[in-house]
Formats: C-alpha cells, sequence, structure tokens
C-alpha cells in the first residue's frame, strides 16, 4: 500500500508537469477550494453529532451553557422551539454546503474539459510541426487518437480523477481525525472494519487495470484504423463484397475494447456494494459490543448515530477514492502518451522559429547541386540536380516513376530538405527560417487535390473564414481558372456544396478548383504535380489549356508529368532519370521522339 501511494503521488507530479503555468495555477486554485471544502464538509458532520444528542435528550439545552445561552438571548418559548430551530440551522447548513460543493464541482469539471480543449489543440499543433517524413511514416490512426481521445481521455479519468483523490482524502483524513477526537471507539471500530475491506479491493484489482489500460492504448487506434479504411474503401468494398470484412476487422477490435470497459465498469462498481455491506457489519458490530459491555440503550442509539454520521460520510468518500484510483491507474497510459508527445515536440520545426520577412521573386529559381536519399531506401538517390526557372517562364519536369519527380516536388514545397546543394532564390539560398515565407509564394496543384467537404467559395479561399473572403479576389480566381461559366449556371452559384473529396465534381472540375485555390492565394509560382495523370484526354487539354493562359499572365509554372502531352507550355523541359538530369528539351523535340516509338 506505501508503494502504492509513492506511485500515486508520482503520477500527480507528472500531471501538475504536464499542464502549462496557467494551468498550474487554476490547478492550485482548485487544490484551495477543495481544502475549504474539506473543511466545511467536516464541520457539517461534526453538526449532526450534536443535534443527535439534543434529540436523545433534551435537558442538554439547559446543562450545556453554550446552548443555554442561545436559548436565553433569542427568547425561545419551549425546547421543542429551539429544537425546530436547531433543525432549520442544520437544514441550511447542508443546503449551504451542497450548494458550495456544487460549485466546485463545476469549477472543477470545467476545468479539466478547459485542459481537455487545450491538449486537443495543441495536439494538433504538434501534428503540423511534425516533419513531413515522420507524417508519412504515422498511421493517421495515431494523431486521431492522439487528438480526440487522449486529451479527453487524461483530463476527465486522470486530471480529474487526481482532483478528486485528492479532494476526498483530505475530507477522510479530516473527518477520521474529527471522529478520533469524539469517539475513540468509532474511530477504532471504523479502522478495523474498513481495513480488511480495502485490502480486498486493493487485491482483487490489482494488476487487472494496467492491463484494461494497456489494451485501450493498443487497441483503439487499430480499431479507428479499421474504421477509417471501412469508410474509405466504400467504392471496392461494395464493388468485390467485401463489407463483412471490413465490418468483422472493426466489430471484432470494438468486441474486444468494449468487454475491458466492461471489467472496467465492473470493478468501479465493487466498492459501493462491499461498502455497503462493510457498513451495516458496523453496526451490527456496535449494537453486540453495546449489549455486551452496556445496558444503556440510549448510549447505544447515540454510538449508531455517531457510527451513522460518520458512515454516511466516510463510506462514499472511501468510494470515491477507489473509483478515482481505478480511473487513474486505468488510463495512467495517457499521461505516458502526452509525456512522449512533449518530448518530441519540444524542439520546434526551425520553418516555425525566426519567421523570415517577405519574399519576392524577382528573377529566377535555381535548384544548385541538390542531393537527397532516404534512409530506408538506400537504392535511391537524387544526385546534383540543377535546373532553374526563369520569372515568368513554364518549365517542365519529366521522367518514369521512380526517378525522384516527386521527391524534388517535396524538396521545393521544404517538406524534405535537402542534403546537400541548395535552393536558390535571386541567388540567395533559401535558409531554414525562410520556410514560410517561401510557401507564400507557391500555389501547389497535385494529382488528387484536397476538395473540403463545403462549398465551392470555401475550397477556392482554403482555409479561409466565411466572413473574410475576398469576393473580387474569388471572382477572377475562378475566371482565371476557366470556371465562371459553369460556377454562374449553377443555382446556388459559389455556395454550392460539393461533397466531401468532391464526389459531385468531375476530375477536371477538382483540378481547377485547386487552380482556383493557388490563384486566390495570388501565388507567384504556381507548381503541377502530375495533375493530368488521371484525367482524359479531352480533360487534359481543358487543362493545359488553362495552364498556357496563365503562361500569359507572367506566372512561374512548373509542371511535372509523364505524359508529354501535359508539358505543352513549356518553354523547357528537364528530363530526370533515376535521380539525375538527362538533358533538356523542346517540347517539339519530345512529341517526336514519341512518334519515333522513344518516350
Amino acid at each position: 500500500v506505501a508503494m502504492q501511494r509513492i506511485k500515486i503521488f508520482g503520477i500527480i507530479l507528472r500531471i501538475y508537469r504536464v499542464l502549462t503555468p496557467p494551468q498550474r495555477k487554476k490547478a492550485l486554485l482548485n487544490a484551495a477550494l477543495i481544502l475549504g471544502n474539506a473543511f466545511l464538509e467536516v464541520f457539517s458532520l461534526a453538526a449532526v453529532l450534536p443535534f443527535v444528542a439534543l434529540v436523545l435528550d433534551s435537558s442538554v439545552i439547559r446543562a450545556n451553557p453554550y446552548l443555554n445561552r442561545a436559548f436565553l438571548f433569542f427568547g425561545f418559548g419551549s425546547e421543542n422551539q429551539f429544537m425546530i430551530a436547531a433543525v432549520l440551522l442544520l437544514l441550511l447548513l447542508f443546503i449551504l454546503k451542497n450548494g458550495i460543493g456544487v460549485f466546485i464541482h463545476y469549477y472543477q469539471s470545467r476545468f479539466a474539459y478547459d485542459v481537455s480543449t487545450e491538449l486537443s489543440g495543441q495536439a494538433f499543433g504538434e501534428y503540423y510541426a511534425r516533419e513531413y517524413a515522420r507524417i508519412t511514416d504515422t498511421n493517421s490512426s495515431l494523431p486521431t487518437r492522439d487528438i480526440i481521445f487522449i486529451p479527453t481521455e487524461f483530463s476527465i479519468y486522470v486530471l480529474l480523477a487526481a482532483i478528486t483523490l485528492l479532494s476526498e482524502c483530505f475530507i477522510f483524513l479530516l473527518i477520521c481525525a474529527g471522529i478520533a477526537f469524539y469517539d475513540p471507539r468509532v474511530f477504532l471500530l471504523l479502522t478495523v472494519v474498513l481495513s480488511p475491506a480495502l485490502f480486498l479491493l486493493y487485491r482483487l484489482k490489482k494488476g487487472k487495470l494496467e492491463r484494461i489500460g494497456k489494451q485501450s492504448e493498443e487497441l483503439k487506434p487499430l480499431s479507428i484504423k479499421y474504421l477509417f479504411q471501412g469508410i474509405y474503401a466504400y467504392i471496392d468494398a461494395k464493388l468485390y463484397a467485401k463489407e463483412r470484412y471490413f465490418q468483422q476487422r472493426f466489430s471484432s477490435l470494438q468486441r474486444e475494447l468494449n468487454r475491458s470497459f466492461a471489467l472496467f465498469n465492473t470493478l468501479n462498481a465493487i466498492p459501493a456494494r462491499l461498502l455497503e455491506t462493510i457498513a451495516l457489519l458496523g453496526m451490527v458490530a456496535i449494537v453486540l459490543y453495546g449489549l455486551a459491555v452496556s445496558d444503556n440503550r440510549q448510549e447505544i442509539i447515540l454510538l449508531l448515530g455517531v457510527f451513522g454520521a460518520a458512515t454516511y460520510r466516510v463510506m462514499p468518500s472511501i468510494n470515491r477514492i477507489l473509483i478515482a484510483l481505478v480511473n487513474v491507474k486505468t488510463f495512467k497510459y495517457t499521461l505516458d502518451i502526452l509525456e512522449e508527445s512533449r518530448r518530441t515536440s519540444s524542439h520546434a520545426s526551425p520553418e516555425n522559429l525566426h519567421p523570415a520577412a517577405a519574399l519576392r521573386l524577382e528573377k529566377f529559381i535555381a535548384l544548385h547541386n541538390v542531393s537527397f536519399s532516404y534512409s530506408d531506401n538506400p537504392s535511391f538517390r537524387l544526385n546534383k540536380v540543377n535546373f532553374m526557372l526563369k520569372k515568368g517562364e513554364t518549365v517542365g519536369l519529366i521522367g518514369k516513376s521512380g526517378s525522384g519527380k516527386t521527391t524534388i516536388i517535396n524538396i521545393m514545397l521544404r517538406f524534405l530538405k535537402e542534403q546537400s546543394g541548395e535552393i536558390l532564390l535571386d541567388g540567395r539560398p533559401l535558409k531554414p527560417g525562410d520556410t514560410a515565407a517561401w510557401r507564400s509564394l507557391i500555389g501547389y496543384v497535385k494529382q488528387a487535390p484536397f476538395i473540403l467537404d463545403g462549398s465551392i467559395k470555401e475550397n477556392v479561399a482554403f482555409g479561409e473564414a466565411p466572413g473574410g473572403i475576398d469576393a473580387e479576389r474569388l471572382a477572377l480566381a475562378l475566371e482565371q481558372a476557366g470556371l465562371d461559366d459553369w460556377v454562374a449556371g449553377l443555382p446556388r452559384g459559389v455556395e454550392t456544396q460539393i461533397g466531401e473529396q468532391g464526389t459531385k465534381l468531375s476530375g477536371g472540375q477538382r483540378q481547377r478548383i485547386a487552380i482556383a485555390r493557388a490563384l486566390y492565394r495570388r501565388s507567384e509560382i504556381l507548381i503541377f504535380d502530375e495533375a493530368t495523370s488521371e484525367l482524359d484526354r479531352e480533360t487534359e487539354r481543358e487543362i493545359v489549356s488553362a495552364i498556357e493562359s496563365l503562361s500569359g499572365q507572367k506566372k512561374t509554372i512548373f509542371i511535372v508529368a509523364h505524359r508529354i502531352t501535359t508539358l505543352k507550355p513549356c518553354q523547357r523541359i528537364y528530363e530526370l532519370k533515376e535521380g539525375e538530369i538527362a538533358g533538356f528539351y523542346q517540347y517539339a523535340d519530345l512529341r517526336e521522339r514519341e512518334f519515333e516509338g522513344g518516350k
């Protein structure tokens, strides 16, 4: 038990370290409220005992100097009037005590849920602060768990439970001290009766709580993963009649997870049942004790009253202490995850530390001797890649799958960092602190653009609050992307809902939405990453035509493609082979090679 106390105090210290300084101040205020509430609880309990004595023997009013002085001062006409006033005063005290208790409980709960909200926000921010390589190596179910579930479970089952534990321990110790002072016999009886019960509960739960927590930690991300897979595999699952496969994988994990929580809830219900039985045994012991050592029935009744008043408050307190211990031990893994998250995010990404002033493209962008390799794929390497984009030019990059096109784009977007070489902006190397300013110059249109489950307006003005969307910029972006006529023909115009991932759009319309998004940002540099690879030839020609019109507006455009026809607007096209620039061509040269049976 002593080791358990040490562990609990260690957990409380860890909880304190996880909290931010403002949260710690609120936690200390909670502790102060808890202490005040504990004294109020003890005082209200102590007030019951004189009342019991008063009911059993009204002559106490005259015999006790304090009660007699109150009787005379307020001018009561009889002892019954005095007792009625005492009852009303006791009732008022308990109403006040319970009202204050409800307020403190609300304050504690609001504090815990506010912490949950802040931790969720921090976890979301930490997700965006991660390096791209770490994002690609992490299953999406883990961030979902860490952002939504871990903060809530920590706040309710660890933080709030720890606050409850401290509160009830204060109350329990004060009540025990008061009982020991008032009647050592009742205190001794409580100790003898409760100690075996508490030891039994400890032995019953030992080991089971950590196992439940471990199962939750392991199974919850898997359950989320299989749910996501089943949702996003809708078409394939229906087409190949594999709905049951996804349902069964998800359901089997949920069944195992929920059974562990059924055991958790059962363990939480045991203390109340057991303590109720123990309280009855205590009363039986008092009666037997009184009959054995005394013939004074009034003394037995008074002893029962004292024991009843004590158990009325002590038993629920012990029950809440045990439940809090169960919660803290079961969900301690959430604290482990939060601490690990703090350790991994303690070093901020360089791009967020010292943001540079705004950048401008005046002359050219160049990759100079850029090299890069993946630690888990030593067979691939970008080797001293060099090419240039002059301001207002449209330049292309072509190459087979696996040649390094995507790696070059990720380096240009600063999701990957070149291991040697540099990116030059007007001859000046980009620094780590330039990342945010550099990205503000770029509009990126990828093979499968992300489409919000929202309106056309929300998708084009990506991330803008509805009230902050510039209508003129929106209209211009739609016009430049060739969407203005289509949008004008829609009943709700730019307010038209286009479905999750653009399910209500054609492939060409999704690409044009992505182009309009880049143009709404007034991007100086446009990067097209296999933007037509999933489109039919007719739609590809429409997108290429849109790109040509953009190049006429002096936009600097970089097109990465494996279809030669997509590169028609380019003034110069680089060919990438096995991580190296193999040469550069004009569009007509590559078309001639294609017709001759080459690329």
